[in-house]
Order: structure tokens, then C-alpha cells, then sequence
């Protein structure tokens, strides 16, 4: 097993990630964006908690960096919107002409359907640990 953490080359404490695609057709601009937003999303979260070495797993669980499912998705699904847009391609998650409320409410349709979370909704946390009785 890969350990979840590692050291960078400058010493600090990075979410050790893998990102693997199925062929190389699936490696686009759009799902590198995506899929490096949810990188990023990691990243974030890991810096958070090593800023705060004395929290316990509970405080930890409640860093705002510590992002829900629909958070992270809503994100990523927002890189590869602007990507989209960018490259004038529509689609599902842009349209020309779109306002961002547009955009969000694809984004927010296209993440209820895929994940079966919405904003009310938005699923667990990219840490989570279960309770021991």
C-alpha cells in the first residue's frame, strides 16, 4: 500500500497521489483539470492540517479545507467547465452565452445525477473516520 503522505523536496508534508487514467485518449485538458483540481483539493487539506500540528482527529475533521464530495466535485466540474469554455466547446457543463448561474445550475444537475449529492446533500468529507463504540 502507498502511504498517504509524503515529504516534497522541500521538506514539507504533501498528500501522496496517484492519478490514473485508462488509456491515454482519456488524458485531455479537460479531465487534467478536473482531476488536478481534486489534487489540489488534497493538497490544501494536508497543508491545513500540518499548519495545525496540536488538533485532535475530531478538530481535524472540521478544517474547512477538509472538503465535501459535492464541494470537491463542484470544483473540479467548474475546471473543466472554464476549460470548455476556453476551447468555445460546448457541451453538458457550458454553453456560449451562459451566465455563471447557468453554469451552476449544469454543474450542480450533472453532480446530483453522476454522485447523488447536491448542495443540501453534499455527501462526506475527504477525511472521515468511523466511530468506535
Amino acid at each position: 500500500m502507498q502511504p498517504l503522505l509524503a515529504k516534497s523536496v522541500d521538506d514539507n508534508v504533501v498528500a501522496n497521489l496517484t492519478i490514473t487514467f485508462k488509456s491515454s485518449s482519456e488524458m485531455t485538458v479537460e479531465n487534467l483539470a478536473h482531476e488536478g483540481s481534486h489534487a489540489e483539493d488534497h493538497q490544501k487539506f494536508v497543508a491545513a492540517m500540518m499548519a495545525n500540528p496540536g488538533l485532535d482527529d475530531e478538530a481535524v475533521k472540521q478544517l474547512p479545507e477538509n472538503l465535501t464530495k459535492y464541494a470537491t466535485e463542484s470544483k473540479a466540474y467548474h475546471a473543466t467547465s472554464y476549460v470548455k469554455e476556453y476551447q468555445r466547446r460546448e457541451g453538458e457543463l457550458w454553453k456560449r452565452g451562459w451566465k455563471e448561474a447557468d453554469r451552476q445550475i449544469a454543474i450542480d444537475g450533472y453532480i446530483k445525477n453522476e454522485y447523488k449529492v447536491t448542495p443540501k446533500d453534499p455527501g462526506r468529507r475527504l477525511y472521515e473516520t468511523e466511530k468506535k463504540d
